[in-house]
């Protein structure tokens, strides 16, 4: 019986000492979440370190060039063999070429 009753008594001691513990312990975690939870929005953040002032980045500019190129052709209609004869004369009166 002895046995018996230092159980209970055990029983009853460690039943009456988790609820006040419980509550400490919910207490500080409470409090300490609070602190870090205002050090974050003041900017002051432990772990990431003082706030830093974020410039907006340049935008570039991304331009294509596109590179063409024209060619012309001019056409000139085919000479007959006597055409090309006169064309490739020097230019002058006629009565000089003869």
């Amino acid at each position: 019986m002895a046995s018996k009753r230092t159980t209970n008594q055990a029983i009853a001691l460690a039943n009456e000492t988790v609820l006040p513990i419980f509550l400490v312990f919910t207490a500080l975690f409470t409090a300490v979440a609070c602190l870090l939870g205002v050090q974050v929005a003041q900017g002051k953040d432990p772990v990431l370190g003082e706030a830093k002032i974020v410039r907006p980045q340049r935008k570039v500019l991304v331009r294509k060039v596109v590179v063409v190129k024209k060619v012309t052709m001019i056409l000139t209609p085919r000479l007959l063999p006597a055409q090309l004869a006169l064309a490739l004369l020097p230019p002058g009166p006629p009565e000089a070429r003869t």
